[in-house]
């Protein structure tokens, strides 16, 4: 497959840029004032630093510790084990991966990378399988509708990754083997039906490579990694005649680099920031419609200078502005589909340029207004859907008040203009009451929406599919109640939320045998999160959380008396773990267990329910080294997330980590 040249001089252009700028800083030696690294905390939620105990909604927070101490594969395998969130998942690493929260579609999750966000107007959903988990200093998480904020798409939550802008170390080398355990398995069909023998290959069937370099010049701190990945994927599943094979055209090669420039001064820093990623991988298609030859190619090239400012013109103003340029490239190619005789062949290019302005005024003792706008021009060139494009502009404003030292109340409004839809207003209110100094009473209603895709609207009409250009946004009201509790050994959440969604947007097949997306009609989504995280000793700490989505489809003949499932949602979710630590030692076993999913147009259609473990033991042999080595499903469950898209069995990784 050949690889544009413009591409690839605008990644080496990026590279040499920050390195020529790392360069220049350091031959300069400037300096500035040291600043003072503060502990996590919330920005997501209320566009402000805040505690989650003064956020009106479900927060969660992953810090850079518990990823690392998680034995997660990717930033998919790690979001899976939240409370609220299940992710689509078809299999091999790199795979496409995307996550809903509170039963929400992939493409009603806002995802942003330090604040900009992600998505984009042709697909919607994010593939969290494009975002390398090296990378990411902390995860927010904030589940419910937050269009009031950030526009659209933000139905069922955003969750907000945040990247590294320095390391304590200067030197970063981690190498990593992935395994399977060798089966014998079963290659062709009737009289070309072959057995084979287990073979040792499948011991390295993974291999990744991650290279980190963080000099710092005085307060300037530089951030430098890069990482290749090498994948067969060739995992063993059952197919439909109950038959051992192995997985075929899963394998995968990648590579990506992200190097960053942070320069605090007095008052106020300068973060510029650039990534590269070239992703190839074959597509092996369903069990029940192999694609044996097929291929894709991505490539994600994404540049951001971010000035912030806590004394801007005047001490009773700050500042938070943000440019940023994505380029995106996806290329499908399909010599020999088994539905056609002509093969598939698709190119998607996606040009994004946008800005985010957000500032508070600290003119008021117990009122403290937040306000921004953010503007962006995607267009996409597709030889499926041809040139369309689209330009985005919202404006919204927050007042968090404090009616007393324990009551808060917090009301936004947005308004969004879309060149190719008519306006929409937004608006949320959130009230704090505080319990005392570790714990929190909240309660959060919003309305949120989401405009359709490209694809949704101007997919091509073959024999299968067609889009749709009259499809309207969909619109969701959401509401919920929590406690939560941090004392420090303990922290304890609870929340009930309840959402309801018209004009749902959603793919169906036709009378003509085609599939074309329209709005259905209705959806309603209560539910229950639980979260609990107990120190019971100095060495022993367990982590559970549990959610229960009840939905219902509401749409034509069906109604609440009709008790039909939203499909692919999972009534109960768990997931618990327990960790233990002695000196430099801990281990860790997870289990995660998903309750069944209805996957037709009755409750009679469904996936089996599965149950995982896994197993993580990590020796930190000195300040400098470590060992980790995470067990995956270790008994082997066979399972599916998508139908007809098997998941890989054991799994063994042997992680070698060096910091200098």
């Amino acid at each position: 497959m050949k690889r544009s040249p413009f591409s690839l001089v605008m990644i080496f252009t990026v590279v040499i840029l920050i390195t020529s700028l790392q360069v220049i800083l350091t031959a300069k030696q400037i300096s500035a004032q040291e600043t003072v690294e503060l502990k996590p905390v919330v920005v997501t939620a209320t566009r402000i630093a805040e505690n989650p105990l003064d956020v009106p909604q479900n927060v969660t927070v992953i810090n850079q510790k518990e990823i690392e101490e998680s034995g997660a594969k990717n930033i998919a395998d790690l979001l899976d084990r939240q409370a609220g969130i299940q992710v689509s998942d078809y299999g091999p690493e790199g795979a496409q991966k995307t996550l809903s929260l509170r039963g929400s579609t992939s493409a009603q999750v806002l995802v942003l990378i330090d604040g900009v966000r992600v998505n984009n107007s042709q697909s919607g959903g994010v593939d969290l399988s494009l975002i390398p988990l090296d990378n990411v200093e902390r995860i927010e998480i904030v589940r419910g509708g937050n269009s009031s904020l950030y526009g659209a798409d933000a139905v069922g939550g955003v969750i907000n990754i945040i990247t590294k802008k320095s390391d304590q170390k200067k030197f970063l080398i981690k190498i990593r083997n992935g395994s399977y355990i060798p089966q014998k398995y079963v290659t062709g069909y009737g009289t070309a039906k072959k057995y084979n023998n287990a073979n040792l290959l499948s011991l390295v069937d993974t291999q990744k490579i991650t290279l980190g370099y963080f000099p710092k010049l005085k307060n300037i701190k530089f951030s430098n990694i890069l990482s290749f990945t090498r994948a067969d994927n060739g995992y063993f599943a059952l197919d439909n005649n109950y038959e051992n094979r192995k997985r075929e055209n899963a394998d995968l090669l990648s590579g990506n680099f992200t190097s960053s420039i942070f320069i605090p001064f007095k008052n106020s820093s300068l973060n510029l920031k650039g990534s590269g990623l070239i992703n190839k991988k074959g597509v092996p298609g369903s069990l029940k419609s192999p694609s044996p030859l097929a291929e894709q190619e991505d490539r994600i090239i994404d540049t951001s200078l971010k000035y912030k400012s806590n004394d801007f013109i005047s001490e009773l103003f700050d500042l938070d502005i943000t440019g940023y340029y994505q380029y995106k490239y996806l290329h499908y190619y399909n010599p020999a589909p088994s539905y056609s005789s002509t093969p598939e062949n698709s190119t998607h290019k996606i040009n994004r340029f946008g800005m985010d302005l957000v500032q508070n005024f600290f003119g008021f003792s117990t009122i403290l207004p937040v306000y921004g706008l953010n503007i962006n021009y995607d267009k996409l060139t597709s030889t499926d859907i041809g040139t369309k494009d689209r330009l985005h502009a919202g404006l919204f404003m927050e007042i968090n008040t404090d009616l007393s030292p324990r009551l808060s109340i917090i009301p936004s409004i947005r308004y969004d203009y879309y060149s190719d839809f008519s306006g929409s207003l937004n608006m949320s209110l959130g009230s704090i009451f505080r319990l005392g100094n570790d714990s929190s009473f909240k309660i959060y209603a919003s309305k949120a929406y989401r405009v359709p895709t490209f694809n949704d609207m101007y997919w091509p009409e073959t024999n299968f599919v067609s889009g749709n250009p009259d499809l309207k946004p969909e619109t969701g009201y959401s509401v919920e109640a929590g406690y939560i509790k941090n004392s420090g050994h303990q922290l304890l959440s609870v929340t009930v939320f309840a959402r309801y969604i018209e004009d749902v947007i959603l793919w169906l097949e036709g009378s003509d045998s085609k599939w074309r997306p329209s709005n259905y009609g209705e959806a309603f989504y209560p539910g229950l999160e639980l979260q609990l995280s107990q120190n019971i000793t100095d060495s022993i700490n367990i982590d559970i959380n549990y959610t229960y989505i009840y939905s219902f489809t509401l749409s034509g003949d069906y109604k609440l008396s009709s008790n039909k499932r939203v499909p692919y949602i999972p009534v109960h979710k768990i997931f618990s773990s327990f960790n233990y630590k002695l000196k430099h030692l801990t281990f860790s076993i997870q289990e995660e267990y998903t309750g069944k999913r209805f996957t037709g147009t009755s409750n009679e259609d469904y996936l089996n329910s599965y149950f995982i473990t896994n197993l993580t033991f990590s020796d930190k042999i000195s300040d400098q080294s470590e060992l980790n080595i995470f067990i995956h499903n270790i008994f082997n469950e066979l399972y599916q997330i998508e139908p007809s898209y098997p998941m890989p069995g054991t799994f063994i990784t042997v992680e070698y980590k060096l910091k200098l």
